[in-house]
């Protein structure tokens, strides 16, 4: 089964990294546009969908949370946050449930002055790489800077230029490694068309953190709590 490819509606999407609340419930971890589906609205009602081994969409879970902000161009708080949670029913979190590690942050995302991150390595996994689990690898060009988005500039906290690979409408959500496999930024956005080799992403901990400030009551995303898929790691 393909745990990471999801679809609501008409809009798909990757997941390659989990999280957990303090009673045990498992979360995907996607872009906000991704569960917005076509009515570009996230609630609880949203059927959520994975791609299973026979080529059918299965239910998964339902949409749970969204965070979408542009970011106010500051160091602490640049670009655009474009992040989702959906939960995941019981079935099938026992398929895969065991196969969950603990995915560290990159201590990457305390590097001051943020610049020197350009040109460093950073990996990730495609949706349409799965088959082979390639990662799609790809170098730091750009940080904390603006981008233009189909016609319009906006706030990125990374530009990733690929060398390897590509990403594909059905990515957004996927998440990018560094070096040593631990989380870095989630993808966003490409480059118009198919076949990108440019990403856009956030910074991972400005996504977790944006999840405790909604103030969700009994949900605690805690960055201990970020998963990933074991054979992804």
């Amino acid at each position: 089964m393909n745990y990471h490819r999801i679809t609501v509606g008409i809009k798909t999407g990757a997941v390659t990294a989990f999280a957990s609340d303090p009673y045990g419930n498992l979360f995907g971890l996607t872009a906000a546009h991704v569960l917005a589906g076509g009515d570009n609205q996230v609630i609880p009602q949203d059927t959520v969908r994975i791609w299973d081994n026979f080529n059918n969409w299965i239910h998964c879970g339902n949409a749970f949370a969204k965070t979408w902000l542009m970011g106010r161009l500051h160091p602490n708080d640049y670009g655009i946050i474009d992040a989702g949670l959906f939960s995941i029913n019981f079935r099938i979190q026992q398929c895969f449930a065991n196969s969950l590690k603990p995915l560290g942050y990159s201590p990457w995302l305390n590097e001051n002055p943020r610049r020197n991150l350009i040109n460093r390595d950073v990996k990730g996994y495609s949706v349409s790489g799965q088959a082979t689990l390639t990662p799609v690898l790809g170098k730091i060009t750009g940080v904390q800077t603006m981008y233009n988005l189909h016609g319009n500039p906006v706030g990125c906290d990374l530009v990733i230029s690929i060398k390897l690979g590509n990403t594909n409408e059905g990515d957004s959500g996927m998440l990018w490694l560094d070096t040593q496999g631990n989380a870095l930024a989630l993808h966003f956005a490409g480059a118009p068309g198919v076949n990108s080799i440019t990403s856009l992403a956030t910074f991972v901990n400005r996504v977790t953190d944006s999840f405790n400030h909604l103030q969700l009551g009994w949900f605690d995303l805690s960055r201990n709590d970020v998963m990933a898929l074991k054979t992804l790691v």
